[in-house]
């Protein structure tokens, strides 16, 4: 039984093994990612053991990916697009923005504070429902 949990993925290592799949090589893998055939190898070697398969292969010289390695590009390629978004910076314009949100208030602010507020708000360009 697998006693490795899943939280133990990581980026780096889903990175590396789609190098390695998209090169059918460690040593090109390493080169391209720019670290030793030896991290390649330890990441791999991370990667089976959590996912309980050998990955790839010895095919004469070569490497050959397994059924599951195969199976695992486009999973691993979504998971990774996912993490990048979330450091993907959108720049916030409120001028340009759709957004709905409620204000609640009592009778103060409503006839004493919105009514400007509203006013400098709408002059900026936002418009209102």
């Amino acid at each position: 039984m697998n006693n490795i949990d899943y939280l133990d993925l990581d980026g780096k290592s889903l990175r590396t093994f789609l190098t390695v799949l998209e090169e059918m090589s460690v040593s090109r893998a390493a080169e391209r990612l720019g670290v030793t055939q030896s991290a390649v190898s330890h990441a791999l070697d991370k990667l089976r053991t959590i996912l309980d398969d050998p990955l790839f292969v010895r095919v004469g010289r070569g490497i050959e990916p397994t059924a599951r390695a195969r199976s695992l590009r486009t999973p691993v390629e979504s998971v990774l697009d996912d993490l990048k978004s979330l450091t993907d910076h959108r720049k916030f314009d409120p001028r340009v923005e759709q957004m709905e949100f409620t204000i609640a208030a009592n009778d103060f602010p409503i006839q004493l504070i919105f009514p400007k507020l509203l006013k400098e708000v709408s002059e900026e360009g936002c418009g209102f429902n």
